[in-house]
């Protein structure tokens, strides 16, 4: 005879997790989205031509959110990543600047302080 422990459990479509014989035993959740402004550096490119652009990209965990920018939005150019939760003021950033890579150019005609 199985134990608690032992018992073959299953998820069901209400993120509900239930043991083998129907009983709910957890439901699970799902951290927050957040939004993430991750810029690209070429480290290897010379002085003034190492910056590649920033995406703004939302996602559970800055994992998720390198993952959609490569995947699924295609706006991820290589190099190197630094990202920070910018969820705090997602509000201020507009939709069209999201889920794209913007130039220096683009990010200097719309945060000239960034």
């Amino acid at each position: 005879m199985m134990n608690k422990k032992d018992e073959i459990v299953f998820i069901g479509d209400d993120r509900k997790v239930y043991s083998s014989d129907g009983e709910h035993i957890h439901t699970l959740t799902e951290p927050p989205m957040k939004t993430w402004w991750m810029s690209f550096v070429d480290p290897d490119k010379p002085a003034g031509k190492r910056f590649l652009g920033v995406a703004i990209v939302e996602g559970r965990s800055f994992k998720e959110a390198h993952w959609m920018s490569s995947h699924v939005w295609h706006c991820n150019p290589g190099g190197e990543i630094e990202a920070t939760d910018v969820s705090e003021i997602a509000y201020k950033i507009p939709l069209e600047k999201r889920n794209r890579l913007l130039s220096k150019k683009e990010l200097d005609a719309w945060h000239p302080e960034h």
